[in-house]
């Protein structure tokens, strides 16, 4: 009942039940991870800037879970929608900053996103290394 819930046409109804997901997904439960990232393509900014929380409470006490996460959000990346691109960055900062772990090659990707077309998602690409690579930029010499 509560997935259906997700569909409604009112943002903020959408914006509480990935928030409620993430509250009460079963620890290991990759198809709620998945659910809840892919909510980054939501049409509203309201549901799209809950996800990162929501990914958050999921993945507690899994690393398998934050690795199905950043798999879901990396792969909107390449979304033609900016606004998509940088929610997925600012879901990514929260999973690994929650559940830090070394991956050169996803600091790789996320690097690549610096030249991205939208100002938006470069600026989010930046802030999102910096989280996840202290020192990047300078800032902690």
């Amino acid at each position: 009942a509560l997935l259906a819930l997700l569909s409604h046409k009112s943002w903020s109804v959408r914006a509480e039940v990935a928030e409620t997901l993430g509250l009460l997904a079963p620890l290991g439960d990759a198809k709620t991870v998945q659910t809840i990232a892919s909510l980054v393509a939501d049409s509203h900014s309201g549901v799209r800037s809950r996800i990162g929380d929501a990914l958050v409470h999921a993945i507690q006490g899994s690393p398998d879970m934050a690795d199905e996460a950043v798999s879901a959000l990396q792969s909107r990346f390449t979304h033609p929608n900016w606004a998509v691109r940088q929610a997925a960055l600012a879901g990514l900062k929260a999973v690994m900053t929650a559940q830090p772990k070394k991956d050169l090659g996803l600091l790789t990707t996320v690097a690549q996103l610096i030249s991205d077309d939208s100002t938006k998602v470069r600026e989010e690409a930046l802030s999102t290394l910096m989280a996840l690579a202290p020192g990047v930029g300078g800032g902690d010499r």
